[in-house]
């Protein structure tokens, strides 16, 4: 090794691990002596100071040159139905009825599936245009001639001695919909759009650079100190099963710094096997430099869908930032011991509180999930979010790592919050322990990475399904046939048939101790994410709406603009101590704020209908102009789910609802 390149890697950043200056060592011995690409290479030496500090995240900055092929399927653009080529083999038998199963014919993910439902217009057909109907599966077989869905199989029930059908066909327009969108000439975007996406990977969606082979992607940059590349590489197997598959593909990464191509990665890819890669910048710290990653084909180009995940250049650091989002779906403020509950239902977070900023009015935009969920994490009214990003994409492109581990398929739509996260992992009324888990799991995917993690939790949402470890801890035997899974249905008719009062208000305090168990089990989740964040963590905790117990005769949520609904918890663990703010706050407010805490520009101000949210930080710093001016801004309150229309605003200690031909005032401070 040349002397003033082992003098340089000597000198390496101490906060950098002695694992990674071990691996640089290495690295650059093999490039240097043995030579790069089969012939010797001058480099420059690695100056550890070089470079500002900072990262970038490619699959958010628009390529310079862009290279990509027009299809990789060599039979042209997917068909709307396919043949089921699997063999049906017999599972069971039941009353004269046999049920057979086989693999099914697309590998895509339908978020929102899991309980085999059918995903929309999926259609299975014994010949061309007869339709089979569909029965969900269930724990006895269905009626003879139908179908339904297994674990990725499909299962179709018929008349003992009938045997399977000799042909199929099955019609799943969203797995050929991905298909399509698989090659450029059938995709229907712009050659940025088909190249900086979003896709689904087995249990989980990656936003990354999607690169079939043969394709070229380039950016002019600077290099960050001691500069890294790190990616996520596959050739993704096609949507929809096909007796051809990709014989493999290569992924090349080379540096141009103005006296030609220099290569710091060559891998071999095979299909459906993911890789984690990593090349070393470092000698080009500081300098701006051509960027060039290149896919190329085996013996054949065909189905070579090459995808490299959250690639992004950056800085490794010994102690990297750590940021999380906790929010809490149906949570009601006055039902946490910070807010004054006289039940144990949330030590943890009482304790999270105590070392942080609490906000007493604190104003959700909406009695429901979605625009509520928009809000908090976009950073401005539901309304105008379209074309703007969230906060995952916000520090995607900054370089930070991006989980979103979430429990609502509201969270999961693809032009909104189900795309643009370095991993979203998407499971429909999931418990709060086992979100916790995939959470910390996903943080120590990225050990010297700045990483932002956004968890959501269902539990205290019906059909309220605590563990049993919990049950009886608040509530005793459920009255008026109340079952154990609770759903909106039992909850309604329970309460209409009763018949005293006495009755009523037995059901309501059950439904009421269900409620608070489940909060119990949020709070000792919030425990697992606190301890794996660690304690510099810059942490908020929210709620998406609250939970009406008929105080105003109704029940659940969605639909009117009480305080019951709308007045959400919202904590912020600055690492600046404990404060109470009393003015009114929303949720776009939060972005805003944690992009300041964590040193990031503001957000840029949007000119037309609607609002952007700002730092609160002001408010909690004492600044007096900060909270009259808070006290005075207009917040809007509305977009019920269903039943009339409803709007309000809340203004200067005043709360204005106007709905089904009504209008009503209150006097916040009084009422």
């Amino acid at each position: 090794m040349p002397a003033e390149l082992s003098g340089s890697l000597g000198a390496v950043d101490p906060a950098l691990s002695s694992g990674y200056r071990r691996t640089m060592h290495i690295w650059w011995f093999l490039l240097v002596v043995l030579g790069c690409g089969g012939s010797s290479v001058s480099l420059p030496p690695v100056d550890p100071t070089a470079g500002r500090v900072g990262a970038i995240g490619l699959a958010f900055r628009d390529p310079s040159a862009l290279d990509q092929p027009q299809s990789s399927r060599s039979e042209g653009k997917a068909p709307r139905r396919w043949l089921v080529r699997g063999a049906w083999k017999k599972t069971r038998e039941e009353s004269g009825r046999v049920e057979y199963t086989t693999r099914a014919p697309y590998r895509l993910l339908f978020y929102g599936h899991q309980g085999g439902t059918k995903p929309k217009g999926m259609q299975l057909e014994k010949k061309p245009g007869g339709k089979v109907r569909f029965a969900q599966q269930k724990s006895r077989i269905g009626p003879a001639g139908t179908w339904g869905l297994r674990k990725g199989h499909l299962v179709i029930r018929v008349l003992e001695g009938e045997g399977p059908p000799k042909k199929a066909w099955v019609r799943v327009p969203g797995a050929t919909k991905a298909e399509r969108s698989m090659n450029m000439d059938t995709a229907g975007m712009t050659p940025q759009e088909f190249a900086l996406r979003t896709v689904d990977r087995r249990k989980h969606r990656t936003h990354g650079l999607f690169l079939p082979a043969p394709g070229r992607a380039e950016w002019q940059l600077e290099v960050p100190r001691m500069g890294r590349l790190d990616l996520d590489a596959e050739v993704l197997r096609p949507p929809v099963r096909t007796q051809t598959r990709s014989d493999g593909a290569v992924v090349v990464v080379s540096v141009d710094a103005g006296t030609g191509l220099v290569e710091v990665l060559r891998e071999e890819l095979a299909p459906g096997k993911q890789k984690t890669l990593s090349a070393s910048l470092a000698p080009w710290a500081g300098q701006t430099v051509t960027l060039q990653i290149v896919t190329e084909p085996g013996e054949s180009s065909e189905l070579d869908y090459v995808f490299l995940g959250d690639p992004v250049l950056h800085t490794p650091k010994a102690h990297p930032a750590r940021a999380l989002v906790v929010m809490v779906d149906t949570l009601r403020r006055d039902h946490l011991g910070l807010y004054g509950y006289d039940r144990p239902t949330s030590p943890v977070i009482d304790k999270l509180a105590a070392s942080s900023v609490v906000f007493d009015q604190a104003w959700a935009p909406s009695p429901w999930t979605l625009p509520s969920s928009l809000a908090a994490l976009y950073g401005r009214d539901p309304e105008i979010v379209h074309g703007h990003p969230h906060v995952g994409e916000q520090l995607g492109a900054e370089g930070w790592a991006t989980c979103a581990v979430v429990s609502n398929n509201w969270l999961t739509g693809p032009d909104t919050l189900g795309s643009g996260w370095s991993q979203q992992s998407a499971h429909r009324g999931a418990q709060a322990s086992a979100q916790a888990k995939r959470a910390r799991k996903c943080l120590e995917k990225y050990p010297d990475r700045d990483a932002l993690v956004f968890v959501h939790f269902i539990d205290p949402h019906l059909p309220y399904m605590e563990a049993g470890s919990l049950q009886g801890r608040f509530a005793g035997e459920a009255p008026g046939g109340l079952p154990k899974v609770i759903r909106h249905t039992h909850a309604k008719n329970a309460y209409a048939d009763a018949k005293t009062p006495e009755e009523r208000d037995s059901i309501r305090q059950h439904l009421i101790d269900r409620y608070d168990q489940n909060i119990l089990a949020v709070d000792s989740a919030v425990g697992t994410l606190l301890k794996a964040v660690g304690g510099d963590a810059t942490v908020a905790l929210v709620s998406d709406h609250g939970e009406e117990f008929w105080e105003h005769g109704g029940f659940e949520h969605g639909h009117t603009l009480y305080d019951e609904l709308m007045r959400v918890p919202l904590i912020i663990r600055t690492g600046g101590g404990p404060s109470r703010v009393k003015e009114p706050v929303q949720l776009i407010d939060i972005v805003p704020t944690l992009r300041e805490l964590l040193s990031l520009p503001a957000l840029e101000p949007w000119e037309g209908v609607g609002a952007v949210g700002v730092s609160l930080i002001p408010l909690f710093a004492g600044e007096d102009a900060a909270k009259t001016e808070a006290r005075s801004r207009p917040i809007a309150l509305g977009r019920v789910l269903f039943g009339d229309s409803h709007w309000g605003v809340i203004h200067t200690h005043n709360k204005w609802i106007s709905a089904a031909g009504t209008e009503k005032l209150f006097h916040l401070l009084q009422d």
